[in-house]
């Protein structure tokens, strides 16, 4: 029930009291069904929520999802061929037209870029090899050592000069291809840490594993990449048989020079022995043949024309007279000898 008291006043005199009371049963019922009506209003709005929700996720969440997945599977398996299955024509569907066209662009870009690895590693192994095929059939002997001093890489005919095996002396230290060496330029390059290393060009005598020798003009280079020294390029040119040739020469120089000196002395010793053998020949006129004088006389003459025939030979040999071969007889040439 509901009781209520308001006092009644009058002129500001108090002239009574009015008491209400009522029955609230009613209406608390009526307020009641009311409430429940809202809770069952409450839960079926809840149902239908939960089922438009539903609803919404597989035309929504669900194509979403395998939007998802579809972009997953492209980016790990990196195939870009893959494509997202369209299932509709509403703002879902043309999110599908959108991503499968960026796919193709993608896939078409892909293809292009493999395409031009694909020419750039060719074109790398076609300089590769023909860098590969300048080594291996130079002439020149080529050895190549990292900033380590060690051997990376050396050609046929530094194997055929050095009688190196690749197989053995790739990796080691450049001083046991040549222990006999007290300093070598190629490790001082090699080990060097400065950009501005010049190149060495020396001719020198190196030791092979026969214990033979050989001349060799060492021409040497730093390898830089990007300001560094990374090892050092050595070119070795057999010089053995040029300095053979050279000392060859040097001494056919020496000679000529002996006879050119020789020559001008025969010459000059065979102007004397003509005047020798000229005053012996008056002389003899004036001897009787058969006076131990005489005989004398015809002694020195022939020993004077010995003695031109040794001036010609001396001269032949400097070049200053042709050789004019003559019938000799040895009983005679003996017999004057004895004499």
């Amino acid at each position: 029930n509901m009781v209520l008291f308001q006092p009644i006043t009058l002129n500001g005199k108090s002239i009574g009291t009015i008491f209400i009371e009522a029955d609230l049963t009613d209406l608390s019922a009526r307020l009641t069904r009311f409430l429940e009506i809202d809770f069952l209003v409450l839960l079926a709005s809840l149902a239908v929520a939960f089922l438009l929700s539903t609803r919404l996720q597989r035309v929504i969440s669900g194509p979403i999802r395998e939007l998802a997945d579809t972009a997953l599977s492209v980016s790990t398996r990196e195939n870009y061929s893959i494509r997202a299955t369209k299932r509709g024509d509403d703002e879902i569907g043309l999110l599908f037209d959108q991503f499968n066209s960026m796919l193709d662009r993608i896939q078409q870009g892909d293809i292009a870029l493999q395409e031009a690895q694909s020419e750039l590693e060719n074109r790398v192994a076609e300089r590769t090899s023909y860098l590969n095929a300048l080594i291996e059939n130079s002439p020149l002997a080529i050895l190549v050592l990292d900033s380590g001093q060690k051997v990376q890489l050396c050609n046929p005919a530094f194997e055929k000069l050095f009688q190196a095996v690749p197989q053995e002396d790739i990796g080691k230290p450049v001083v046991a291809l040549f222990p006999n060496e007290k300093t070598l330029p190629e490790a001082s390059v090699a080990s060097g840490a400065k950009s501005n290393e010049t190149p060495v060009n020396l001719t020198t005598r190196r030791k092979r594993k026969d214990g033979s020798f050989v001349d060799v003009e060492l021409h040497l280079v730093p390898l830089i990449v990007n300001g560094r020294v990374l090892g050092s390029l050595s070119i070795y040119q057999d010089v053995t048989e040029q300095r053979m040739l050279e000392r060859q020469l040097r001494v056919a120089q020496k000679m000529e020079a002996i006879g050119r000196l020789s020559g001008g002395i025969a010459h000059d010793f065979n102007n004397l022995l003509g005047v020798i053998i000229g005053y012996i020949q008056v002389m003899k006129r004036s001897l009787i043949p058969g006076n131990p004088s005489y005989e004398y006389a015809e002694e020195i003459e022939k020993a004077g024309q010995r003695a031109v025939s040794l001036t010609r030979q001396l001269l032949a040999f400097s070049r200053q007279q042709v050789l004019e071969p003559v019938i000799l007889n040895l009983n005679t040439l003996v017999s004057e000898m004895e004499k």
